[in-house]
C-alpha cells in the first residue's frame, strides 16, 4: 500500500559528501502503513533498505545495509518532489542526499539546490506561505547546527583518526572477510614493547578481534562458559562479558581447537556470537541478550572443533555449519533469530571456512566451501545456484572476491604432496596389540587428537572400512587455487574457471586479493603471489624468515600485508614486486592463532594471552 507522497516502486536520486558532488542512488522501494523497505545500488555496492516514514510529519528514517559490509543510517523529510537530508556512518562520517519518485520530473528534482543536502553549510531556513517554518526546516534548525558541532569537534579534538572512527573490521577477516581494510593506515613498526597503546589479559581462545562502533568483541572460554566479551577501543576496558551455558561442549583438539573458535559479527549496534556447542546468541552494543537461536551440539570433522564463523549480510545473519552429519547453510532474521532459510547440505562432512557474499550474474550469493567441492547459493531464498567439484577434501579457508573473479584455495592432507600410507604400514606402527584395529588408546597422547578424525564413525577405533572411507574421499579431492567466473549455474567446474594454480596452497590461512595481486601463505613461511586477471605468477614459494604454520590469515593495509605465525611471529612485507620485501619483523613470544584486525590508525592482535592495541 503507497499513497501520493510516498509511491511505491522505483527510487532514485544521489548522496554526497560535500557541496557539489553527486554519487547517484536507484532504488526500488516500497511504502506501507508507516514502513519502507527496498533495495538498490549506487558506487559503493548493492544495499538493502528498512526504515519507517511519519506521513504526517514527512519525516523519514531508515538503514542503508550494504550487501556484507557496513551500514549507513539516513534521516530525510518529505519535501517538494522528493526526500532529502542527512546520512551518517558514525560520529564523524555525514553526507546530505535527495531522492525522488521515478516517476518525478528528474530534471527539475536535478535542478533543485544541491546545498540542501549538505549536513555542514548554513542554511537559511525556507519558510512557508503562512509565516511557519516548514517540516523540513524544522530538521534543518536541528540537524544543521548539531552536526556542524560534530565536525567541529572532530578535527579539534581527533583530526588525525575522524576518518578511522568511521571504520569497522565487522566479521572474521573484516569486510566480506576480505582481509583488506582499503582506508586503513596501520602501523608498522610493531611488538610487544613498541607503538602499544594498551594492552590487556584474555583467557585463550583461537577467535579473532571483531571491531564495530567503537568496540571489541571476542569469544572466549572461561570456566567452562562460552563467552562473548566487548572492549572498549580507546583503552582496552571490558565494558560488558555474556556467557551462555552448555550441558556438554562438543568435541575438539586439545591444543590447536577450541568451543570458542567463531570470531563474531556485528552491524549496527548488534553482535552475534556462534559456538558449536550452543548455537548463536545476539546483543545489542550494551550486552543485552536481544535472541538466541540454539543448535544441536555439533560434530565437526575429526572432531577437531567448530571453525566457521557467522557474518551479517543487510538484516540476516549467514551461518554455514558443516558437521559429520546433518550439514546446513542458515540464514536468519538479524532482528529476532528466526530462521528464513536453511539449506541442507549433505555432500559436506568436513570444512571450517566462514561464507563471503558475492554479486554475480545480477543476484546476491552466499558462496561457501564443503568437502571436495566449492557451492554458490541464492542469499535470499538458499537456493543452490552453481557448484565447483574437485577442490580439497576438508576446506580450513576462506574464499575471496575481486577483478570480476571468485578465487578460492584449499589444501588437505592426502594427495601426493602429502601421502597417507598403506592400511598395512599405518596398522604396523600403531595396532599395539595386533588386533588387526586401533584403538584411539593405542595412538600415543600427542598425535591422538590429530588422528582421531580417521575414526570416521566415531566408535573409539579406527579400522580398514574408517580407513578406506577416508582414503576415497582424498581420491575425489584436488588441492588447488581457483579463478572462478561469474555467470554460472549447475556445475561449472569446467567451464567458468578462469585459472587455476597447484603452487603455494595454504592450509589454514585463506588467500589475500590486495591491489591485483592474489597471495598465498603456504605452512612453512612459504609465500606465493599472482596476477588475479591472469593467473601468472610474479613469484612462488618464497620462503620467508618466519619459517612457520600459519593459521592466521593475511591482512593487508596502505601498501602492507601483515603475516602472523603460530609461535608468534610477525612479517610485514611490502605489497607487490616480484619478491617479497620485508619491512618489519617481530616476535610476540607465544602462540597466535587469530587473524588481527585493522581499523583505521589501528592494528589490533590477540595473542594465547593478550589483546593488544597498535598505534600512531
Amino acid at each position: 500500500m503507497s499513497d501520493e507522497l510516498y509511491p511505491s516502486g522505483p527510487w532514485m536520486g544521489f548522496y554526497n559528501y560535500r557541496p557539489g558532488d553527486r554519487h547517484r542512488m536507484d532504488m526500488d522501494l516500497t511504502f506501507a502503513n508507516g514502513s519502507m523497505t527496498g533495495e538498490g545500488n549506487d558506487d559503493i555496492g548493492r544495499f538493502l533498505i528498512k526504515g519507517r516514514y511519519d506521513k504526517a510529519s514527512g519525516e523519514c528514517y531508515w538503514t542503508k545495509s550494504y550487501i556484507g559490509a557496513h551500514q549507513v543510517a539516513y534521516r530525510g523529510f518529505r519535501e517538494g518532489k522528493g526526500i532529502w537530508g542527512t546520512w551518517e556512518i558514525s560520529l564523524f562520517g555525514h553526507g546530505g542526499f535527495r531522492i525522488w519518485p521515478g516517476s518525478a520530473d528528474e530534471g527539475q528534482s536535478r535542478s533543485e539546490p544541491v546545498e540542501q543536502t549538505q549536513p555542514v553549510e548554513p542554511l537559511v531556513a525556507p519558510v512557508a506561505a503562512s509565516g511557519r517554518l516548514t517540516p523540513a526546516a524544522r530538521a534543518q534548525q536541528n540537524i544543521v547546527p548539531l552536526l556542524v558541532t560534530l565536525l567541529i569537534a572532530a578535527f579539534v579534538i581527533a583530526a588525525p583518526v575522524a576518518r578511522a572512527s568511521s571504520a569497522d573490521w565487522p566479521q572474521f577477516r573484516g569486510p566480506n572477510c576480505s582481509g583488506v581494510a582499503l582506508d586503513a593506515r596501520p602501523p608498522l613498526r610493531i611488538s610487544p614493547t613498541n607503538g602499544v597503546l594498551w594492552s590487556v589479559p584474555v583467557p585463550w581462545s583461537p577467535s579473532s578481534p571483531c571491531v564495530s562502533g567503537g568496540m571489541i568483541f571476542l569469544t572466549t572460554i572461561t570456566d567452562g562458559q562460552l563467552q562473548t566479551r566487548c572492549y572498549a577501543s580507546d583503552r582496552g576496558r571490558l565494558v560488558w562479558a555474556n556467557s551462555v551455558g552448555v550441558e556438554q561442549l562438543e568435541l575438539f583438539h586439545n591444543s590447536e581447537g577450541s568451543p570458542a573458535a567463531s570470531t563474531p559479527a556485528a552491524e549496527g549496534g548488534r553482535v552475534v556470537s556462534y559456538f558449536g556447542s550452543f548455537g548463536l546468541v545476539c546483543y545489542d552494543s550494551q550486552g543485552g541478550e536481544l535472541w538466541r537461536h540454539p543448535l544441536p551440539i555439533a560434530r565437526s570433522a575429526g572432531s577437531f572443533g567448530t571453525g566457521t564463523s557467522p557474518v551479517i549480510a543487510g538484516n540476516r545473519v549467514i551461518l554455514s555449519r558443516d558437521q559429520d552429519q546433518g550439514s546446513s547453510l542458515f540464514a536468519l532474521d538479524l532482528a529476532t533469530g528466526k530462521t528464513i532459510w536453511e539449506t541442507p547440505r549433505p555432500e559436506a562432512h568436513g570444512s571450517f571456512g566462514t561464507p563471503i557474499l558475492w554479486r554475480n550474474g545480477g543476484t546476491d550469493q552466499v558462496v561457501t566451501p564443503g568437502s571436495v567441492r566449492l557451492n554458490g547459493y541464492d542469499l535470499k531464498s538458499g537456493l543452490e545456484r552453481w557448484s565447483v567439484h574437485g577442490v580439497a577434501g576438508f576446506a580450513c579457508t576462506t574464499p575471496v572476491t575481486g577483478e570480476g573473479l571468485l578465487f578460492f584455495a584449499a589444501w588437505s592432507p592426502g594427495k601426493s604432496d602429502s601421502p597417507r600410507p598403506s592400511w598395512e604400514s599405518f596398522l604396523a606402527e600403531y595396532d599395539k596389540n595386533g588386533d588387526g584395529e586401533i584403538s584411539l588408546k593405542e595412538v600415543p597422547a600427542a598425535g591422538r587428537d590429530f588422528l582421531r578424525g580417521l575414526d570416521v564413525n566415531r566408535d573409539g577405533k579406527i579400522t580398514k572400512d574408517d580407513y578406506d572411507q577416508v582414503k576415497a574421499n582424498d581420491a575425489k579431492a584436488e588441492n588447488t587455487l581457483l579463478a572462478i567466473q561469474p555467470n554460472g549455474l549447475g556445475d561449472i567446474s569446467k567451464l567458468h574457471v578462469a585459472w587455476k594454480s597447484t603452487r603455494g596452497l595454504p592450509y589454514v590461512a585463506s588467500p589475500l586479493l590486495y591491489k591485483g595481486k592474489l597471495y598465498l601463505l603456504r605452512d612453512g613461511g612459504m609465500l606465493s603471489c599472482f596476477d588475479a586477471t591472469t593467473g601468472r605468477a610474479f613469484y612462488l614459494q618464497e620462503r620467508l624468515e618466519a619459517a612457520d604454520q600459519y593459521y592466521a590469515s593475511p591482512v593487508a593495509a596502505d601498501g602492507r600485508i601483515y603475516l602472523a605465525s603460530v609461535p608468534g611471529r610477525l612479517t610485514v612485507i611490502k605489497a607487490g614486486g616480484d619478491k617479497p620485501e620485508t619491512l618489519h619483523r617481530a616476535d610476540f613470544g607465544e602462540r597466535v592463532f587469530a587473524t588481527p584486525a585493522l581499523v583505521g590508525t589501528r592494528l589490533y592482535l590477540r595473542t594465547k594471552t593478550k589483546l593488544y592495541a597498535f598505534g600512531k
